[in-house]
């Protein structure tokens, strides 16, 4: 339990209480959420992902895979547990998730008073899963950010290298699930980069380098051009404000440190490379463990290619830029009350009024849509805001008190991981991809000053009745935009739905599949591009190597398609006629396949059903 804050039930027992409190409550408003809503190609892909490999499939090898891998087997075992339905991965999230409460809850405690933790606690659960349920690998992402983050305070605390393994062995846990993680690789570094510049006392015996403080300044300028570099495309100002300054702002407040350090004669390479050779350790165990399945079937090159090449080819096709700035601007109401609490928030007047401020905001936010902007954006702009409080702090010269030293060492810690698990929102910055970063934002907030858990009582009032109010009753559509609360509440009739979605889902998948059960004759179904739930929803067997489409993008002509696809594969075939990303399937390659499934129903605005008449199978009524 030491990832909670180092609990011990012999000595401080009744912490178990606010603890719980905080796990019960949040769990409460989730699980009755935990079935509502989807988003069609997201769950059907993590359903039909999971059952290839429940099938003996490899992921890379045998199918398309657009993650690392490791949540898929995640996800396989949920279906044995749970059932071949779209809810087993949902499962599986939501009992992680209440674990990820256990590590929110420690590091909130470290600042603040037990059962005040546990309301921050939960204030910042309603940003997560109640919000938006899916099984997606960036929530995965976040626990193992959390739990990383967590155990390198365990370490700054107590000098135990096993809590470098731990950190390390999250972050490759996270490495084998998204290959995003290696944001939360550099945000690991620059966390171990610090606590060496807060505890370098090397005795005068030991001789000091130069090039050690050289190599950090190096590295760090190096993170910030790799950034830049990256978000090349995308400069406009609310991506350098939100992506690009509060890491800039990291590295140079890093480099200050290490300058100072040099002026002091130095540093010796150990104070470096015995840390990070144990964190290093702990990222190997996970990402080894997973790869050696394809080096013993000689699959190695075809899981280095699906990880780190065929990512790039998908990666044009989701472009979604952030909100214009003058949207960001709504955002500052919110960052004055925040500004205010972290000064005066000390005095009984400024907390009460600052409740009566935030309640009342995060009343308005349910009927104005002026207000609702407000909130949200302002919620954004506490990254930026938080970063620069921290980096303006950890930059000054530090003194000679260890609590101070701990103090500082931990917000530069939740800093760094909130910094760099932001630049998840790239390339595709939906709101719903700041819900993935909000939770490590607010805790690197509530260090933002030595005092600011205790004195952020009406910001944290806000943050969690604005999301209760506001936030779960709608869905992606309106998340971050308006107040709305949207009807999900007719059932995919499905064996394998169980899930609540809108009565135009409901209707379009039914009869999308009742066509398709009624056709198929115990065939793969062609259906694409981009609708893989419609062959999860059906069952196998699948067709091809590819998930979201059975054909591959790069076959644009009928020639390829005559020479390597085999339309008697399948006797039922589904076409996405608008598809969410990418473009529709070529005109040509359409005319060629609808010429050998000649009948057809048009199912909504955007499916075609079509089919084949195959001797031996007949229609079911």
């Amino acid at each position: 339990m030491a990832l909670t804050g180092g609990l011990d039930w012999r000595t401080r027992r009744w912490d178990w209480l606010p603890l719980a409190a905080s796990i019960i409550v949040a769990a409460l408003f989730a699980w009755p959420l935990l079935d509502r809503g989807w988003t069609p190609h997201d769950d059907g892909m993590l359903g039909q992902t999971a059952e290839r490999i429940r099938l003996g499939q490899l992921p890379h090898r045998d199918f398309e895979e657009l993650y690392t891998g490791a949540l898929g087997l995640w996800h396989a075992l949920a279906q044995r547990v749970f059932g071949t339905t779209m809810m087993a991965p949902r499962y599986a999230l939501f009992g992680l998730w209440c674990g990820w409460l256990a590590m929110v809850f420690g590091i909130v405690k470290r600042s603040t008073a037990p059962w005040w933790a546990t309301a921050i606690t939960i204030a910042v659960a309603m940003w997560t899963l109640p919000v938006y349920p899916s099984a997606m690998p960036s929530w995965y992402l976040l626990i193992c950010a959390t739990g990383a983050a967590g155990a390198l305070l365990n370490w700054n605390d107590h000098g135990r290298p096993r809590w470098l393994l731990v950190a390390g062995v999250a972050v490759g846990i996270g490495l084998i699930i998204k290959i995003t993680a290696l944001y939360l690789l550099a945000a690991a570094l620059l966390s171990i980069v610090s606590a060496t510049q807060e505890q370098h006392n090397a005795p005068a015996s030991v001789r000091r380098q130069w090039a050690p403080s050289a190599a950090v300044i190096v590295g760090a300028v190096m993170l910030a051009a790799m950034v830049l570099w990256l978000l090349r495309d995308r400069t406009a100002a609310p991506e350098l404000l939100h992506l690009v300054v509060p890491i800039v702002l990291l590295v140079l407040t890093l480099s200050v440190r290490e300058v100072r350090i040099v002026r002091t004669g130095g540093r010796n390479w150990n104070e470096l490379l015995v840390p990070t050779g144990w964190f290093a350790a702990g990222v190997a165990v996970p990402v080894l463990m997973f790869a050696l399945p394809y080096v013993f079937t000689g699959s190695f090159e075809a899981l280095m290619r699906g990880v780190f090449v065929d990512p790039l080819t998908r990666i044009g096709g989701m472009n979604f830029a952030m909100r214009p700035l003058e949207k960001t601007l709504a955002g500052l109401y919110f960052a004055t009350l925040v500004g205010v609490e972290l000064r005066w928030g000390a005095h009984r007047i400024v907390k009460v009024a600052a409740i009566v401020v935030a309640l009342w905001f995060a009343w308005r936010s349910t009927q104005s849509y002026v207000v609702y902007q407000a909130v949200w954006e302002g919620a954004r702009l506490l990254l930026p805001m938080s970063i620069a409080i921290i980096a303006f702090q950890y930059a000054r010269r530090p003194s000679a008190s260890g609590t101070d030293t701990r103090v500082r060492f931990n917000a530069m810690t939740l800093a760094a991981f909130a910094a760099m698990f932001a630049l998840n929102q790239f390339p595709f910055s939906a709101n719903v991809y700041f819900c993935f970063v909000a939770p490590l934002v607010f805790l690197a907030l509530m260090r933002a000053t030595p005092q600011a858990a205790s004195r952020l009582i009406g910001t944290t009032v806000l943050l969690g009745t604005f999301a209760v109010l506001s936030l779960l009753p709608g869905d992606l559509n309106t998340l971050g935009f308006y107040p709305a609360k949207v009807d999900l509440d007719h059932r995919l009739g499905m064996v394998r739905g169980g899930l609540r979605v809108s009565a135009g889902d409901s209707a379009q998948y039914t009869m999308v599949q009742a066509l398709a059960e009624a056709h198929r004759g115990g065939l793969p179904i062609f259906a694409g591009p981009g609708i893989p739930e419609i062959p999860f929803l059906a069952g196998p067997p699948y067709y091809g190597h590819n998930v979201f489409h059975f054909l591959a993008y790069d076959r644009r002509d009928t020639t390829a398609v005559a020479g390597q696809m085999n339309a008697d594969s399948a006797a039922t075939l589904i076409w996405n006629l608008h598809p969410a990303f990418g473009e529709p399937v070529s005109p040509t390659v359409k005319a060629w396949y609808d010429a050998r499934f000649p009948h057809v129903a048009r199912v909504g605005e955007g499916l075609e059903v079509r089919w084949r008449i195959v001797k031996g199978i007949t229609a079911q009524p």
